[in-house]
């Protein structure tokens, strides 16, 4: 049993952890309560859902490891298959969120790159588009080809 208390512990810290870290949310003062200011989805309660369905997905998958307390509902093979699907869930979910937290982070200002010098020559690119722009194609040139 005493197992069962240090999930539950890991649980809730990774949880934590996920909310004021990985997703910059749980501040008090922001725009979008218990949020931030800025969010990159239209409706904030899809971040709210997020906030109830991560913590009992992690609960989810700490249950995967008391098997036999849940035998008597399911099978133990469907249960495991169940508690993967519902923790590769998770990990999306996780994914779609934090990956929206590095892009707001980045339009911000902390890692925006404005130009990248590239290891080859440009101007020959540019000479022929300008030979295939002369006979009437159109061609769109970025100095990043």
């Amino acid at each position: 049993m005493l197992w069962i208390m240090f999930a539950a512990i890991a649980s809730v810290y990774t949880y934590i952890w996920d909310l004021t870290q990985d997703w910059d949310w749980l501040h008090k003062d922001a725009k979008y309560k218990y949020l931030r200011d800025e969010l990159a989805y239209k409706h904030p309660i899809y971040y709210y859902i997020v906030m109830v369905t991560d913590i009992v997905m992690r609960f989810a998958a700490q249950l995967s490891l008391s098997t036999p307390v849940i035998t008597p509902i399911m099978k133990p093979a469907l249960y495991q298959f169940v508690i993967a699907l519902i923790a590769i869930f998770q990990r999306g979910v996780w994914n779609f969120f934090r990956v929206e937290n590095a892009h707001l982070h980045s339009l911000g200002g902390l890692h925006v790159v404005i130009y990248i010098p590239l290891p080859y020559e440009t101007e020959k690119f540019t000479d022929k588009a300008e030979e295939v722009r002369d006979f009437g194609k159109i061609v769109y040139l970025s100095h990043d080809i």
